[in-house]
């Protein structure tokens, strides 16, 4: 659920796919769709971030991986780069100020 602060009043999913966020944080919504692997029961996935170009979302897991996909992700099970070198879950990723 959105509100609109300018309008006090809820805003549906359908027309929030088309609001320009500032940012991307969140793990559901129409621009991150395709970032969840086969079988996952949506606790896989700890954290993203779309850079501040708007053109790639990092995602965090539970398997010790960085996945980079190309934003906005809406396919299912995105193509992505996937860089390892943690022993454990990363739980969080973020991108700088000039990415």
């Amino acid at each position: 659920m959105w509100l609109d602060v300018n309008q006090k009043k809820v805003v549906n999913a359908s027309s929030a796919k088309n609001i320009d966020w500032f940012t991307w944080t969140s793990l559901f919504g129409f621009p991150v769709q395709g970032i969840w692997p086969a079988f996952s029961d949506f606790t896989d996935v700890n954290s993203v971030c779309r850079s501040f170009s708007r053109t790639i979302l990092a995602s965090a897991d539970d398997l010790g991986k960085v996945k980079l996909f190309k934003y906005p992700c809406t396919v299912e099970r995105a193509q992505h780069s996937s860089f390892s070198g943690h022993s454990s879950h990363v739980t969080k990723v973020k991108f700088t100020a000039n990415d």
